[in-house]
């Protein structure tokens, strides 16, 4: 019997023995697991921060697009010349309203037509070609034409400025040197959206604050009180003639407003003017 007990009890050892050796060994693959995952993980890393290349980012966004979103391509009519988006395929993704064109003749009395935002599939040939019969237009019906090409960068800028007039308060900085075409793609988008530019007179010698703050009142009538859509026009040498001019453009871009432009008597008459029109513009959804 004391033989019996000597020989469990050893048996109980080395049971206990290879459990602890076992403990020894899941540590030791977990320990080298953890190492290969470290090692892995500085590896992606390193690959992802040392990439430079603009086409392997947009294919990572959009394999973690196509595995967590579903998306492969919201338009499947478009056919890349590859599987992998390239730069040059996103340069060529453009959306714009400006592929329909404005009523010649709108109702006042009804409500607007609202233009679709969709996607341009060719904007090579469809944009250029839309943008260049919309060139001809503004210079029919204009007495200073505009001479400028049109090709694909030129449609870019002008989908983007389209893009931004169509919201309310919509405001864009235009970079770039001089007679690089800025202003002119700025009023060929204005036209195009059917919004009248407004420039001010500041190259005379008597323009001051006064007159500035006389202009930049008209400007906010027509927009509010008339709920007239128009484009104000400002050039850096207007801007830099006057600290003032500048201040109070980002004071109207922060707030919407000028601080003490309309006197306490026309600003009864703007809020007037406004809820008027907010009711005429409440029938005209009922309708």
């Amino acid at each position: 019997e004391e033989e019996g007990e000597e020989e469990e009890e050893e048996t109980e050892e080395g049971m206990e023995e290879e459990a602890e050796g076992e403990q020894d060994n899941n540590k030791d693959d977990k320990d080298n697991s953890n190492k290969k995952n470290k090692k892995n993980n500085k590896k992606k890393s390193s690959s992802i921060s040392n990439n430079t290349n603009g086409d392997d980012s947009v294919n990572n966004a959009n394999e973690v697009l196509a595995k967590n979103a579903r998306i492969s391509d919201p338009n499947p009519e478009r056919k890349p010349k590859s599987k992998a988006i390239s730069i040059h395929d996103l340069r060529r993704l453009m959306f714009g309203e400006f592929m329909t064109e404005l009523d010649p003749d709108p109702d006042p009395n009804q409500p607007a037509l609202v233009r679709p935002y969709i996607e341009i599939l060719d904007p090579e040939q469809a944009a250029v070609k839309r943008f260049e019969e919309g060139l001809l237009e503004h210079n029919e019906v204009n007495r200073q034409p505009l001479d400028i090409a049109l090709f694909l960068y030129a449609t870019e800028h002008l989908s983007r400025l389209g893009r931004v007039l169509r919201h309310d308060s919509g405001h864009a900085l235009l970079a770039g040197v001089g007679g690089s075409g800025r202003q002119s793609l700025a009023r060929l988008a204005a036209f195009m959206s059917g919004m009248p530019i407004v420039e001010v007179e500041s190259s005379s010698r008597g323009y001051g604050l006064n007159e500035w703050r006389d202009d930049l009142k008209k400007v906010c009538q027509r927009a509010g009180r008339d709920d007239e859509k128009v484009v104000f026009l400002l050039s850096d040498a207007q801007v830099a003639k006057n600290p003032l001019f500048l201040e109070d453009i980002n004071t109207l871009l922060n707030g919407g407003e000028v601080t003490g432009l309309f006197a306490p008597d026309e600003k009864a008459a703007v809020c007037q003017a406004a809820a008027a029109l907010y009711v005429k513009r409440r029938k005209l959804l009922q309708m």
